[in-house]
């Protein structure tokens, strides 16, 4: 798991979470595939390798630790490599202002490496950073939306960006109805966990190649 956020370093929180729970990774992995119940026969071998990724980054955001702290709010708390202010805080910022949605892609700036997100569930736009997805998957997006990104965000320094890989990428511009469905019947952003089970589990969009069933009790017809 790499951050595309310049100085974040949650290298330093997987290692410390190793060393204070012997077969950390390995359990959050298996708590994490026990809840999205992936079909492995049906999943590529990219897929399946996202999966420890996606599993580590849920382990160190979201899974409750000791006194309900995530790994990161542990490791600021215990702060085992006498790290500085700026640093910790930094990684409190990160902590603070996560959340995971689905995002549709409105625009791509390669020069400056950034999307235009706008989060399907509330309709806030968002600048995200990114050094990867904007040189690759995207480079359509600079005639206008060209894909819609399952994904984690959190902010660093004012900037947002991925901490982490996306969860799922599906290569298909969202209907105008669609959006105005689901900011007006989708609820409220579902968790991190929920998303990649509604991504990788059973009858999830990854194995259906569609956006509408990790949506099941959503009406997506369109009127017209």
């Amino acid at each position: 798991m790499s951050s595309q956020a310049p100085g974040v370093e949650f290298s330093r929180v997987i290692s410390f979470l190793k060393r204070r729970y012997p077969g950390f990774a390995e359990t959050a992995y298996q708590e994490f595939i026990a809840h999205v119940e992936p079909d492995f026969d049906e999943l590529s071998c990219e897929h399946a390798e996202r999966l420890h990724e996606l599993a580590l980054e849920w382990a160190i955001f979201d899974k409750p630790l000791e006194g309900g702290l995530s790994g990161i709010e542990l490791y600021c708390e215990e702060n085992p490599d006498r790290r500085g202010n700026g640093y910790l805080s930094q990684l409190r910022e990160e902590v603070n202002n996560q959340f995971s949605s689905m995002f549709s892609v409105e625009h791509v700036d390669i020069a400056a490496h950034r999307l235009e997100l706008l989060d399907v569930y509330t309709g806030e736009m968002f600048w995200v950073r990114d050094y990867s997805l904007s040189e690759g998957l995207f480079r359509e997006g600079e005639q206008g939306p060209c894909g819609v990104i399952v994904a984690h965000l959190t902010k660093s320094g004012g900037a947002w960006f991925f901490p982490g890989n996306v969860v799922a990428f599906y290569p298909v511009v969202m209907a105008d109805h669609m959006k105005e469905v689901l900011r007006e019947e989708g609820g409220e952003r579902p968790s991190f966990l929920e998303l990649a089970r509604q991504t990788y589990g059973p009858r999830g969009g990854v194995m259906s190649e569609s956006l509408e069933v990790q949506f099941p009790d959503v009406d997506f017809e369109d009127p017209e």
